[in-house]
Formats: C-alpha cells, structure tokens, sequence
C-alpha cells in the first residue's frame, strides 16, 4: 500500500505545484519591456513622442518656466503676491536681484534640456521612419527640439547645442553660441516644415491638438526675427498668413480662456484633459492660479456674478507704466483695454472689495484680467485648470510677419499685418507705420504673453526702458499706490548682464567645461 501511494503523492503534488506556477506567472501590466524591444511599432512613436507633449504642461511643465521669466522681467507686471517673499525665486527676478542659483532659473534650464533629451530619443533610437505615424513622431520631435534650442538661445546664449543623445564622455560639452543655438533652432523646425509629415488643418474652424505644418513654421519665423534675417523670416511667416488657416477670434475678451481652446488663433497649444482619473498628472498646475486674486484681502459678494475666484495668489499685476500705456494708445475706454486690465473702480463694480486696513503688494491699482482666475476655470479648489496652455497666438505671427516685412522693405504689406491685429482691437488702420508702431502694438496686444523682455534685448531697448524696474516696489491700499520697500541690492537692467540669464550655478559647478554668462 505504501508502494501505490508515495508515487501517487508525488504526482498530485507535481500537479500542484505546477498549477500554482502557471497561476503566478502573471505579465506584468504597464510593463514596456527592455529598450531593445521598444522604438519599433507606430504604437512606440506614439509613446515617444507624447513625453515631449507631456514635458510643456502640467505641474513642473515647461509653459510656467518659459512664462514667468520673461514676463517678470519686462517691466509690465510687479511680481506680487500675499507679501515680501512669498515667494523668492520669483520675486528675486521681478526685482532683478535674481543671481545663477534661483530656483526658476534652474528649472528652466533643465526642462528645455529634458525636452531636447525626449525629441532626441525619438529621432535616434528608430531604425528607420517606415510609416506614417513614425514619420510624424519624427517631425514632431524635430519641431520640438527647435523650439528648446530657440528657447535656450534667447534666454541663456551660451548653453551647448545637443543635437543626439550623448556618450557618457560628452556630458561636459563647452559653451556654446546664441548663434550656434539659433541655428540648431533654424535647421529643426526647417527640418520639421520640409518633413511633409506634419499635419495642415483643413480648414480655418478645424481643431488640431498636435503641432501642425504652419506652427512649425511660425515658430521658424520667429527664429529668423531673431537672427535678423529679415528676407527669410518674411517668407515664412507670409506663408502661414497665405495659408487661409488662422486667424483672429472676434472677442479679445476670451483668447486666454478655455472657452478659446483649440480656436482659430491658437498656432500652438498643450491640451489640458478635463480627466478625473488623471487630474495630478494632466491638470495640476499653479501658474493660472498665481494670477488670481487672493480671497484673504478682498470681500466678495454672495451672488460672484463675475466668476472671479478668491482661490488666487495675487502675483503678476500689471504697472502703471503699462496701463499709461494702453491709455495712450487706445484711450480710457479702449476695447482691447478693457479686455487686458482692470482698474479699481472696475474691480468694485463687481461687488469686490479690498478689506480695510489690507495693502496688496508688488501692487498700482491695477489688475490683470486678460489672465482672470475664474471658478469655472478648475475642477478643484486651486489647481486642477482645464485652461490650455498657449504657446503662440496668431497676432503674434501677424506681428512678427509685420516687423519681418518692414524690415525686408515691404511697408504695404507690414501694414495690412499690423491692422489686422488693430482692426480686432477696434483701433484705426496706420499707414506709413514704423517700428515703433509695431513694438507699440505688440507690447498691447501680446502683454503676459512670455515676448516682451526678449523683444526689448533684441531691439537694444532693455537698458533704458528697464533702467530702474524693480529698485522700488509699490503697493496698493484700495486708494493710492505706495513705495512699500526699496531693493537695496537692486539696479534694474543692467547692460553687459541682463541682456542673458546666468547659467545655473549647479552646471557651472558640474561642467568644467562651461562658463558663465556676463556679469553673473
């Protein structure tokens, strides 16, 4: 008996275990396998490529890096906030005492390189561009990296150009030229237009949520402004003008809004996803927020016909200076005015008020309503905004298209872009216009749009339009605008230093091989 059931036992459990085996042996979900099995299906471009998309936005995405430096120091908007050093890095480069260790600064500089590291993959780890939507990604990639070097170009000058995935031995690559990196950014986004890849919408109301043909070369365009290649740049951005394809939405009131969301003037835009499941990963960000108005120093009315959220953090009011400005131009009632900025008066009409005894600060009595924080705008208290994040609006090709076609000698034609964005914002048409007349326009038209400190270093206007800027920080008490501090540190722009931004201090310390910008 015991002969017959030992090797019984012996094959039940042989069963057994072999059962629980194959039970276990489970494919592991979400798992993409080694490197080598990937890069090879249209299914694996898709991928790729959508890390490029996903690097714009979201919390810790390039739109706020690219945005905030620009914005604070081109003496349009005071930092702001609930008080002093809210928040520093920020507040440290709207006064200009910012130095190559700020925090901003820092994430600036590494997204652009994540953004190049991604396309970079895409266009070397393929063995070859076999189908249509490895074609694309490929293109797509190309745009991408474009567009980082263009960025590094304006904002650093002197970083490296990677144009491949680096050796281990290459991590230490040397300074590098604005013009090197303006080039890279030309010979991409070039690369990108001729690819025939990229998408063309069909019509002027078709919505496109990937970076399509005239897009790639608007942002080509730009570069040749840029550059000063004026014959080239005119070429090209009367080619997405010529297209038929774009142009301005009727309501100056809603182009930052996500009512305007993939519209007719949109060149190029991140989608934020109204996705419960992935609202952390799509939809957390802060930057929209930062423009609101901080409910701790204001009342509100019960009945908030207005929509205004008190979930706001008070930064980046607009100066005085920059509604002089407005009211020069356009008058006390002008249209596009009254759709950019708010006065007091205006603030209270709608049943809000500034408590008494509160100051707000970095503050003239003005505020920013182009980027009004709404309730409706986030599905969650504070974050959550389901605004896209607008990198290009069409009055900005209009208005380089203007400059390029001033400057290539074609006056007439200058001035048809130029009343374009003019007629929209319910102005006279100018004749025999300038480029004072164009920088004019585009300060109104493109303000806390991410171009005007960069527009002011290549037009050689920085030094004396922001000789002093944040030396002095105002605040506002809901009947006049006081000095509240003076930055003793502070001297404004600064000519042979703010012309750039430093180099992160960490790269210096890392990378023998580069060296620091100008004056930092």
């Amino acid at each position: 008996m015991k002969k017959i059931l030992l090797p019984l036992f012996i094959i039940l459990s042989a069963g057994l275990f072999s059962s629980c085996e194959q039970q276990l042996n489970i494919e592991q979900m979400g798992n993409l396998g080694a490197e080598a099995d990937f890069y090879k299906t249209d299914a694996d471009a898709e991928a790729a490529i959508t890390c490029c998309y996903e690097d714009l936005g979201g919390m810790g995405g390039l739109y706020e890096f690219l945005m905030i430096p620009d914005n604070l120091l081109s003496g349009d908007v005071w930092c702001g906030g609930g008080q002093k050093n809210d928040d520093a890095a920020r507040e440290d480069i709207g006064s200009y005492t910012f130095s190559s260790t700020n925090a901003l600064v820092q994430d600036l500089y590494e997204g652009l390189y994540e953004l190049i590291y991604h396309a970079n993959l895409v266009l070397e780890k393929f063995e070859s561009f076999d189908s249509i939507a490895k074609q694309r990604a490929q293109a797509e990639a190309y745009f991408f990296r474009g567009m980082a070097h263009f960025y590094l170009g304006a904002y650093f000058g002197t970083t490296p150009v990677v144009d491949h995935l680096l050796d281990t031995d290459e991590y230490n690559l040397p300074s590098g030229t604005q013009a090197d990196l303006y080039a890279q950014a030309a010979s991409d986004l070039e690369a990108a237009v001729s690819s025939g890849a990229l998408h063309s919408k069909t019509d002027v109301s078709k919505n496109e949520v990937r970076v399509t043909k005239e897009a790639a070369q608007a942002y080509l365009g730009k570069v040749y402004v840029f550059r000063k290649d004026w014959a080239n740049a005119a070429t090209t951005l009367n080619a997405v003008v010529d297209s038929g394809l774009y142009e301005l939405i009727d309501d100056y009131g809603q182009v930052l809004r996500p009512s305007n969301d993939y519209s007719s003037e949109y060149m190029f835009e991140r989608n934020s996803v109204l996705d419960y499941n992935n609202a952390f990963s799509n939809l957390w960000h802060l930057y929209f927020g930062y423009h609101g108005l901080r409910g701790e120093f204001y009342s509100f009315p019960s009945a908030n016909d207005a929509d205004l959220s008190d979930a706001g953090y008070g930064f980046f009011n607009p100066t005085k200076d920059l509604y002089d400005a407005f009211v020069a131009e356009e008058g006390e009632d002008g249209y596009r005015l009254n759709n950019s900025i708010y006065t007091y008066p205006q603030i209270q009409a709608l049943g809000i008020n500034i408590l008494d005894g509160k100051q707000l600060h970095g503050h003239e009595g003005y505020w920013d309503w182009k980027h009004r924080f709404c309730n409706s705008d986030y599905i969650i208290y504070m974050g959550m905004v389901v605004t896209n994040y607008c990198f290009m609006r069409y009055s900005e090709v209009l208005l380089l298209a203007a400059e390029a076609n001033l400057m290539n000698g074609n006056a007439t034609l200058a001035a048809e872009d130029l009343n374009i964005v003019r007629r929209r914002a319910q102005l006279a048409d100018k004749t025999g216009i300038t480029l004072e007349d164009i920088k004019t326009e585009k300060r109104l038209e493109l303000f806390g749009e991410g171009c005007r400190w960069m527009d002011l270093v290549r037009w050689g206007d920085a030094a004396s339009t922001l000789a002093d800027f944040g030396e002095t920080i105002m605040a506002y008490n809901g009947s006049t605008a006081v000095t509240e501090y003076t930055n003793p540190t502070s001297q404004g722009f600064v000519s042979g230093k703010h012309e750039l931004l430093p180099i992160p201090a960490t790269q210096i310390t890392l990378n023998e091989n580069m060296t620091q910008n100008q004056g930092w």
